[in-house]
């Protein structure tokens, strides 16, 4: 399974393997030139947390796309988290409706706009059944794409929940690479079988560990991980430092390629 690291700034994303990158934070960039692989991330999430509504349309999106060419980008699509739904006045079923709209749109561009990049589709949903019924309408209207990414999970405080979901829509998609939005640490160790499902997965929960669980001994300015001067002395913890980063990449990465030595079959 690969794992992208989530970054906002260029100097981050030059460090890192892998890495997935919010619009929101590459519209303010002018040169973000890159040769690894990552993902350009629509920024939904705060957009419809923060403003209700996308404040900027698919032609702004795909001009970026085009811009930046990330080796995949992802749909402009719809939450459906209980408090999201409150947060924009909507239901389950509308916000999935809007993101398949938002998919036909896009996809329909591809070849006129000669996008390079792979195109990520979303299937959004709360409950199991919202997810089949996602996926269906995918199939129906001829949508299911190379790389399907699975929505609404990464702040879900249940993790057999989140198993349980990815289990559902590997059944489905078999053939599908899928990619799981933000998932925990602890679904990785808990429940190995994840990583054997998925294609891939992200998260930018380093630097909130970063912010919380500082490496750098304040009293003397020395980093724990590299024990050399800190290079960025006047930060309050390690939310932004890229040794900081790599190193929770690492057991990131350490996780993974010790459980998917766990066969699948004993968990299907």
């Amino acid at each position: 399974m690969k794992f992208y690291i989530g970054v906002w700034n260029a100097k981050l994303a030059q460090y890192a393997p892998f890495f997935i990158m919010s619009y929101r934070q590459l519209r303010k960039v002018t040169k973000f030139n890159v040769s690894k692989q990552w993902i350009m991330d629509s920024g939904a999430f705060q957009e419809l947390y923060i403003n209700g509504k996308y404040t900027y349309d698919i032609n702004d999106y795909l001009a970026s796309v085009k811009k930046f060419n990330p080796t995949i980008f992802v749909n402009m699509d719809y939450m459906c988290e209980p408090f999201m739904l409150k947060k924009i006045n909507s239901t389950v079923r509308k916000n999935q409706l809007l993101t398949i709209d938002n998919h036909i749109k896009i996809k329909d561009r591809l070849d006129k706009e000669n996008i390079k990049s792979k195109f990520m589709g979303v299937i959004q949903g709360w409950e199991l059944n919202d997810y089949l019924q996602h996926i269906d309408d995918y199939k129906s209207y001829g949508l299911i794409e190379e790389y399907m990414g699975i929505g609404s999970v990464c702040r879900r405080t249940k993790l057999d929940n989140i198993v349980n979901i990815i289990r559902v829509v590997k059944k489905e998609l078999p053939n599908v690479k899928l990619h799981g939005f933000g998932i925990k640490l602890q679904v990785f160790k808990l429940y190995p079988q994840t990583i054997k499902m998925l294609y891939s997965s992200d998260s930018s929960a380093w630097s909130y560990n970063g912010r919380k669980y500082p490496l750098k001994e304040f009293n003397n300015l020395r980093c724990k991980i590299s024990n050399k001067p800190c290079i960025y002395p006047r930060n309050k913890n390690c939310a932004n430092c890229y040794l900081y980063m790599l190193h929770w990449y690492e057991k990131i990465v350490n996780i993974i390629k010790e459980n998917e030595k766990y066969d699948l079959c004993r968990y299907t």
